[in-house]
């Protein structure tokens, strides 16, 4: 998956800007951006798409269990829906900002289910996979269980890297 760094126009500080694939060739722009805390431990993972969705919906605790196991028909009547379809449509000059998740690997004396749990993104996660996304970054803090996300379903032929890592190297 391919990425720039940018300035960020609001604040000027650094931001990196992932060019993500949808249906029918069609690019669209997320963004992770530096902050004054935090950049060593909020990693971007690159997940499969299809592996994503079925992690969350393992789920056992999500006031968002009906919207998981949804699928396009009923995403689209989402009430934020079109606010996701706006955002995406800014382009490059404005990404839409990474969702938010942490991974959980259950008790293995008690289960062998992992899943995702959001902190943020869920809208605009629904609209990638109405629009045939394959994969897509994802913000995940390496307490909140990164490298056992990319374990999972990172995408093959990827890594995880802290956001500090990323901006280091690409100076």
């Amino acid at each position: 998956m391919n990425y720039n760094i940018k300035d960020n126009p609001s604040d000027f500080r650094k931001m990196v800007v992932f060019e993500v694939l949808i249906s029918k060739g069609r690019t669209v722009y997320m963004s992770a951006s530096e902050t004054n805390y935090e950049n060593d431990n909020r990693a971007i993972v690159i997940v499969n798409a299809k592996k994503f969705l079925d992690l969350w919906k393992n789920e056992p605790h999500s006031e968002h269990h009906k919207i998981a196991n949804g699928n396009p028909a009923t995403w689209r009547r989402d009430k934020k829906y079109l606010d996701a379809e706006r955002g995406f449509g800014y382009g490059e000059s404005n990404p839409v900002p990474l969702a938010n998740a942490s991974f959980f690997e259950a008790n293995p004396i008690v289960s062998s289910r992992q899943y995702i749990r959001f902190t943020n993104g869920v809208t605009r996660t629904i609209w990638l996979l109405t629009n045939d996304c394959l994969e897509f970054p994802v913000e995940c803090s390496l307490s909140g269980g990164a490298e056992g996300l990319y374990k999972a379903i990172g995408t093959n032929g990827t890594s995880f890297n802290t956001v500090a890592d990323i901006l280091k190297l690409s100076l």
